[in-house]
């Protein structure tokens, strides 16, 4: 059995289907009220700064993917931002990019490839 972890919104969406919730007009409210306050907090949400950056540095990286057959971390970092990022860096956006669909990883003698999808 998976440990998923049910939300507050999730809570109280079932609470308000409960009958002895539905019989009371002030539980009913609170909960109506909850449920809206949470769906307007959820909706106002915006990326940070840093997933700003991220987006720009992922076409960087793309771009440099452009008429390859396959490269390394090590082959791309110095062609994004003239090797201003760590290895790290590279590998969680590539794998983001992966994620994706954006990219293809693959593997050949236990080194991993990066190339466009």
């Amino acid at each position: 059995m998976a440990n998923t972890k049910i939300t507050k919104i999730e809570v109280l969406r079932e609470m308000a289907q409960n009958e002895v919730i539905k019989a009371n007009p002030n539980f009913a409210n609170y909960v109506a009220h909850e449920i809206e306050l949470l769906e307007k907090k959820s909706a106002n949400r915006k990326s940070t700064k840093t997933q700003t950056e991220n987006v720009g540095i992922k076409t960087e990286i793309l771009k440099a993917l452009e008429g390859s057959t396959g490269m390394t971390v090590s082959q791309i970092m110095p062609l994004v931002s003239e090797g201003a990022y760590t290895n790290q860096k590279i590998s969680s956006l590539l794998r983001q990019l992966v994620e994706g669909g954006e990219v293809v990883r693959y593997t050949e003698k236990r080194v991993a490839f990066f190339r466009l999808a």
